[in-house]
């Protein structure tokens, strides 16, 4: 009796000192609760909420969840079969906590490989980029580009806004931004970098409108028929604003490159 209590001991010793000398393994966060279904709404539109208790959205693309899931932009994500931006899907995820928006990117990288079994690797890839710079050399503006003379606590539209012209399906308004933020929802639109290059500081009102164009990033400034009172956004940028934008070439770091993926199993 007594050694086999002398065992018992030993053995008991060497299993705490295996699992105090072992560091313990990090779990990745994951939702703790995740619904993943194929939206069949048809509408346009979507939705995306992300708060700190979890992630809801409806109508949302894979495209959209990766985007938000890596902190990308839409050119930033290469790769993968055409459903990834044409499906449509609604989403329902409960972190079970309030976290943090980085830690909540973190969990829907968890959902995206449990669910659409995505794999991605990152890449550096050369891609068109553009200088957003005066248009005149006398530095004149356009009337939909205002600077804000008040310290932007004023409610309201834009000051800068303008009718919407003939034909126009596309354009945006800012109130109260930066040229660094205007050159960001530039390229948005154009998919492509776009960097502020205006030397213009301060707040600004601005409006533009444009036709929308898949092709705008190759630069060209061709009216198609079917829209002759609707310029480009290149067009539109320097008609409208006074600004204009010049190609240049670096190298940029796709951040994600879609390897694999699957669409994803029914709840």
């Amino acid at each position: 009796m007594i050694r086999t209590a002398l065992i018992a001991a030993f053995v008991g010793g060497v299993g705490v000192i295996s699992a105090q000398g072992r560091a313990p393994a990090q779990a990745v966060p994951a939702f703790e609760v995740a619904s993943v279904k194929l939206s069949k709404s048809g509408d346009f539109g979507y939705q995306s909420n992300p708060r700190p208790g979890g992630y809801n959205a409806t109508n949302v693309s894979l495209l959209l969840l990766i985007r938000f899931a890596y902190n990308l932009k839409d050119y930033e994500v290469v790769g993968g079969p055409d459903w990834v931006q044409t499906d449509r899907f609604d989403i329902a995820a409960r972190a079970g906590r309030d976290v943090s928006n980085a830690e909540l990117r973190v969990m829907m990288r968890s959902l995206l490989a449990d669910r659409f079994k995505l794999v991605v690797r990152s890449e550096q890839r050369q891609i068109a980029q553009f200088a957003m710079v005066l248009a005149r050399s006398d530095g004149r503006l356009g009337l939909n580009l205002e600077r804000r003379a008040d310290d932007c606590d004023s409610a309201g539209a834009p000051s800068a806004a303008r009718e919407r012209p003939p034909f126009a399906d596309a354009g945006f308004t800012m109130r109260c931004g930066s040229m660094s933020g205007l050159s960001s929802v530039v390229a948005e639109n154009i998919q492509a970098p776009v960097v502020d290059k205006t030397g213009l500081d301060g707040k600004w009102d601005v409006a533009v409108f444009f036709r929308s164009d898949r092709a705008l990033v190759s630069g060209t400034t061709e009216r198609p028929a079917s829209a002759p009172s609707a310029p480009s956004l290149f067009d539109a940028l320097s008609e409208q604003l006074g600004l204009k934008l010049e190609r240049m070439q670096g190298a940029v770091a796709v951040v994600r490159v879609i390897d694999s993926v699957q669409r994803p199993t029914p709840d």
